[in-house]
């Protein structure tokens, strides 16, 4: 016998104790648990406690027979998957009709046959069994769909904003040469006008519109919308990247990446989202591309770094005390040895100073549909999926958090250059 079926527990209920001894000794041995009343009634509150994984009820009981047993359990949610068996001396069509109509699942005859028992509940035991497990295997489809349907959704964005990033980059660089030609003829102008303003042939008219004034608010002007152009020039530039698929000569090479290029590309997609007074301290020097896409690593850099920032809003959220200012530090360093192995790597290191996590969280964190999140915002994969590059790229990703502290997140990759000797 298998050993769920031997750890499993059987609630008996009859008002023949003799009945209740001979089913107790045929499930005994065969290792069933068991537990048995002489009451419908003092079945249900005991079942309140424990719950059993299988019910045998007799039929007829005083005060409340087996029928309005198995509706009572069955109208309860904590209580209606408990698989029922009816036992009665009473074979008649009628009585087997009532029992299914009722919520049973099974009827057996009196006097009891030990086999025909074993053989009922050993099936029985196992339809259930069968049963959760294609329950928790529809509730992951469904997370696994939801996640698909996610994830065509951002593939269609990322389609999206690169059609965008290209369409706006001609238009923006014209604007910037625009914005530098504007910049030379006023200063041409403005040349010819301070020299007629400096042999008082224009002073009057100059004076009247107060050029010395307007001349300085037009420079700060002409800054303010050459600084914001650029800008979202380097945003555009910046979504181009980051939509890259290396399936163009922008990439030249799908397997290595830059940490400092795809660091500063994410940086500038998600500091937008930082909650107030929330800072980002960088320090990664020049280091060797690494043995991973550059679209993978801008994905785990920015799952990453969108965890932190959950983290930081979720501590703020937690209390009403006016706390330290977020913070999330990026470091980096290479290493010429791992783990003790000669083995050129990069690792890069992001702290925050959010809610942090306890001991079971972070050792499921990784783990496929976990999520600390609203079902509604996660379905648990994203940390899932990063490990999952990161370990394809023959890197590991390393966890440590403390609740109330924060959480720092190590990821090692193979540096795809030799790193440089001291």
């Amino acid at each position: 016998m298998e050993q769920n079926q031997k750890a499993a527990s059987i609630f008996l209920a009859d008002d023949n104790p003799d009945n209740l001894s001979v089913l107790t000794e045929i499930l005994e041995q065969a290792d069933y648990a068991t537990r048995a009343s002489l009451s419908g009634i003092d079945m249900l509150s005991s079942i309140k406690i424990e719950k059993p994984e299988l019910v045998i009820l007799d039929v007829h009981m005083p005060e409340m027979d087996g029928y309005e047993v198995c509706r009572a359990l069955k109208s309860s949610a904590e209580t209606r998957e408990i698989p029922v068996i009816f036992c009665s001396a009473l074979d008649e069509e009628f009585n087997v009709v009532r029992a299914f109509d009722s919520g049973g699942v099974d009827y057996i005859t009196k006097p009891f046959r030990p086999k025909e028992v074993l053989a009922r509940v050993r099936t029985h035991l196992t339809l259930k069994a069968r049963e959760s497990e294609l329950q928790e295997s529809l509730a992951q489809l469904k997370a696994v769909q939801a996640h698909l349907v996610q994830t065509e959704k951002m593939k269609s964005l990322g389609v999206l904003m690169a059609g965008i990033a290209h369409n706006a980059n001609n238009p923006l660089n014209y604007i910037i040469s625009s914005l530098d030609g504007l910049e030379k003829g006023l200063k041409d102008i403005r040349g010819m006008l301070d020299k007629q303003r400096e042999r008082g042939t224009l002073r009057d008219e100059l004076d009247e519109i107060q050029y010395p004034a307007l001349s300085v608010e037009m420079d700060e002007l002409l800054a303010g919308a050459r600084d914001g152009a650029r800008d979202v020039h380097y945003l555009v530039r910046s979504l181009r990247r980051f939509t890259q698929t290396g399936t163009t000569d922008a990439i030249a090479d799908a397997t290595a990446a830059s940490v400092p290029e795809n660091l500063e590309c994410v940086l500038s997609l998600v500091r937008a989202a930082l909650p107030d007074a929330c800072r980002i301290d960088v320090d990664v020097p020049d280091l060797p591309t690494v043995r991973i896409s550059a679209n993978d690593l801008s994905q785990v850099l920015l799952s990453i770094l969108s965890n932190c920032i959950d983290a930081i809003r979720a501590r703020d959220a937690a209390t009403t005390e006016t706390g330290t200012a977020g913070l999330i530090s990026i470091s980096a360093e290479r290493s010429a040895k791992l783990n003790g192995i000669e083995r050129p790597v990069v690792a890069v290191t992001v702290n925050d100073n959010g809610i942090g996590m306890d001991a079971h969280t972070l050792s499921h964190a990784t783990d496929p549909f976990f999520s600390t999140k609203d079902p509604s915002q996660a379905v648990g994969l994203g940390l899932t999926s990063c490990s999952r590059m990161i370990r394809d790229a023959r890197g590991s990703l390393e966890l440590d958090s403390t609740p109330g502290v924060g959480t720092s997140v190590t990821i090692v990759l193979p540096a795809a250059d030799r790193v440089a000797e001291a």
